[in-house]
């Protein structure tokens, strides 16, 4: 399987999952106030790994138009996740929730640059968090 796929096990599934990162989580906001993440680390003694889930409110618009701003942001991370992938490590679980931050116009037609910049941005600043908290235990 490639380094950049996305598949099952890099996914957050189960609502308790997401209501324990979306009530507990870190959050943060990308430079350009485009994407917003929360994230987690938990505590595992399996292989670390990175799970992801990106989620878009109904108010944003129809599902079709929904649908595709999270295959957008997906493809970014996708695309990018080795920024974080390495970084992560051994005993911890890092759990992203995405979100879309701005207004998002529904007669605009969204392409991949739009979260591709935010996306990085946003995985740059998790490090960075993380590797600040490492250093003030």
């Amino acid at each position: 399987m490639s380094k950049l796929s996305l598949n099952k096990r890099e996914r957050i599934k189960g609502k308790k999952s997401f209501e324990e990162i979306y009530n507990s989580g870190k959050k943060i906001t990308s430079s350009d106030k485009r994407v917003r993440a929360i994230y987690k680390v938990l505590e595992s003694d399996a292989v670390p790994r990175v799970k992801i889930a990106v989620a878009v409110s109904k108010r944003a618009g129809k599902a079709f138009f929904r649908n595709r701003i999270k295959r957008l942001m997906r493809e970014a991370y996708r695309l990018n996740k080795l920024e974080i992938i390495d970084f992560i490590e051994p005993g911890s679980n890092l759990y992203i929730l995405l979100l879309p931050y701005s207004y998002l116009d529904k007669n605009k037609k969204y392409r991949l640059e739009y979260f591709t910049h935010s996306i990085i941005n946003i995985l740059e600043k998790i490090k960075e968090s993380i590797r600040s908290n490492d250093t003030g235990h």
